[in-house]
């Protein structure tokens, strides 16, 4: 009887952590959110930074070209939040910041 109980606890417990596993990779494709401010001094109005759809993050300007030096892809990591553009250095500017695992 124990050893089913066991089964029984491992098998439920492989499936939420197989949803959990599904559920990750539709929130990286679906629910991230472009972010929108000032991240470049030299262009002109606001600038959106966007996950794509290959996971690489890309600044683009506010006529939606991809502006030099974009998209960025980091390495072994997987982006898990929407790009925030934050003022981190307080010079008025925005920097992008996005985490990741």
């Amino acid at each position: 009887m124990s050893k089913k109980i066991h089964s029984l606890f491992f098998l439920i417990f492989t499936l939420v952590f197989i949803f959990g596993l599904i559920i990750n990779a539709r929130a990286r494709e679906d629910y991230f959110r472009p972010a929108i401010g000032e991240a470049l001094i030299n262009s002109v109005g606001s600038e959106q930074a966007v996950l794509s759809e290959d996971g690489s993050l890309s600044l683009m300007s506010g006529d939606g070209k991809i502006l030099p030096g974009w998209p960025l892809n980091v390495d072994n990591v997987m982006l898990v939040g929407s790009p925030l553009l934050i003022d981190m250095n307080g010079d008025g500017v925005s920097e992008v910041v996005v985490f990741g695992r």
